[in-house]
Parts: C-alpha cells; structure tokens; sequence
C-alpha cells in the first residue's frame, strides 16, 4: 500500500527539528538523524498500513502497549497467560505487544512471556539498556529499532521466528539501535522470511551458530554496521538472496554451507565463499570513493 510522501515527511519532522539539518556539525551525523527520522516515519507507516490491511483481509488487531516499568508489569500481570503462551483467541486475531517510552526493564515480560504469535515490537525507548529475552522461544515477528540506550541484545532462548498463520510478517529486524554492541541469537534454528540487522554502528560481530533453515522466500540484509567485523552462519544451507553493505570492517565471513538457489534471477545455484569477501572488500573501496566525493558536493553545498 503506497504511503503518500508528505505524510512520511510530517512524521520525520515530528522526531527531527528542520533546524538539526540546516547547518550539521558533519554530514556523516546529519544524514544519521536523516535516517533515524525516516526509520521511526516508515515505521509508523509499516504500522498504519498492516492495520488497514489486516482490517481489510477481516482480521483485527489485539493491541498491548507498554510505554513505562509499571504498565509493562500490569501488562504481563493482566495479558499474559500464566504458562507464557499468548496465541491469538481466534482466526482472526493479530496480536501486537509493544514496547517503548521510558521502559528500563523487559525483566517481568522475560520471566513470563515463553511463546507470541504475534508481533513484539521494541521501538524507540529513551531508558532500556538490555533487551534480556532470554527465556522468549518462538515469536511470530520481532522488531528491535531505534533504542537510545540499548547495548545488547539477548534472545539466546529464541529458537523459531515465524508462523505459517501469519507468514507475511515473520521476520526478525534489528535496526537502528546507536549503543548496540552484542547480539546473541545462540539457539536460533528456524526463520521464515527475512533476517535484517540495519545501522547498529557499534555491533562488531553477528553470529547465528544453529541457523539452518530459511523460508523460500527469505532474504539476509546486513546493512550499514560500520563496525561489523565478522559474520558467522556456519549451518545455513540456502537462502533466496543475502545483501551486505556498508560494513567496511568486515574481515570474517563464515557461511561454508549457504547456497543461493538457482531461481534468484537466473543465478547458477553456488556456494559462497571467502572469494565473495574480497569481491565485498573491493566493492566497499568504490563505494568508499563514491561517498567521498558525496560528502565533498555536500561540504560545499552547506559549506562546511
């Protein structure tokens, strides 16, 4: 559903003063906020727009939002079965557990919450420090974006994201999340679409040490981790595609089973290999010297 660009631009000014862009302190942070505003609009258009659509299709959304410690306790109290399996109440239910504001703690949803099908949203909290989901086993689609504080991530216990009730929306996202630092995803075997980790600036390493199966129509996107320096998949046999850009610290690529199928734009069916690093290698230098001639025009069209 198209998203008209006005309204994206009314929500981006909402989180970034028009005069934080007019005379940056270095480009580098003012296309940051850029793109930290545009997350939260099109996150809030991705929202809008699955509730029309789910209205449309005859379903209806079962919203819980949690924006301090104390409605997230009485959330967990009043909203979450006592043996910690929260399944929509009928067909046509969609639940979406949401989480922001000046949450500091996710420790009572960790000491309940076990199974979702639903959506868990973890957007644009100004206290959190941990998302600690260790005890979380299954969840339908899981967002972590935009947390000021937040510098790990633990879903060590997570071992399914995805549910065939619900497939359009099965995905795992962590994305712009500027104090991130470690992400553990240890038990992770299942996904059933897409895997995407986005401008988390400070995470050095990502690694998937169980993953092994992927839907037909998943995709990896790693994405602008500009201090990522290895990636490990070591039991992935095969993906639809997988996209890796703007992580030029990236030296590790382990990935020895992962194939790409042969129906991906006519692709030959083909396993990647370290080569595929130095040819990643070789594109960050040119796009390293594109950016450097952008930031150029961009100096002498602010004046910097």
């Amino acid at each position: 559903r198209a998203v008209p660009i006005k309204s994206l631009c009314a929500l981006a000014a909402m989180v970034m003063p028009l005069n934080e862009c007019a005379s940056p302190s270095s480009s580098s942070a003012r296309r940051r906020r850029v793109r930290a505003a545009l997350a939260l609009a099109l996150a809030l258009a991705f929202a809008a727009a699955v509730a029309s659509a789910a209205q449309e299709d005859g379903y209806y959304e079962r919203d819980l939002l949690a924006s301090t410690d104390e409605e997230l306790r009485a959330l967990v109290d009043n909203d979450i079965p006592g043996d910690g399996l929260m399944y929509p109440s009928s067909d046509d239910e969609v639940i979406v557990l949401t989480i922001n504001g000046s949450v500091s703690s996710l420790a009572p949803l960790n000491e309940k919450l076990r199974k979702l099908d639903g959506t868990l949203n973890i957007q644009f909290t100004t206290e959190l420090e941990a998302v600690d989901l260790d005890k979380l086993e299954f969840v339908n689609f899981l967002d972590i974006i935009g947390n000021e504080r937040v510098a790990s991530v633990d879903l060590s216990g997570l071992t399914k994201v995805g549910s065939l009730t619900n497939p359009v929306y099965s995905n795992l996202y962590i994305r712009f999340n500027p104090l991130l630092q470690d992400v553990r995803l240890d038990a992770l075997e299942s996904l059933l679409r897409d895997l995407k980790v986005e401008d988390n600036p400070m995470l050095s390493a990502l690694a998937c040490p169980n993953l092994q199966k992927v839907g037909q129509e998943s995709d990896l996107f790693i994405i602008d981790n500009t201090a990522l320096a290895s990636l490990d998949f070591p039991k992935l046999q095969s993906v639809r595609s997988w996209v890796i850009e703007s992580s030029p610290m990236l030296t590790t690529l382990d990935m020895p089973d992962i194939r790409t199928p042969a129906a991906i734009e006519g692709a030959e069916s083909r396993q990647v290999t370290q080569s595929d690093l130095e040819e990643y290698a070789a594109a960050q230098t040119e796009a390293a010297e594109e950016a450097a001639v952008e930031t150029a025009l961009d100096n002498a069209f602010w004046g910097n």
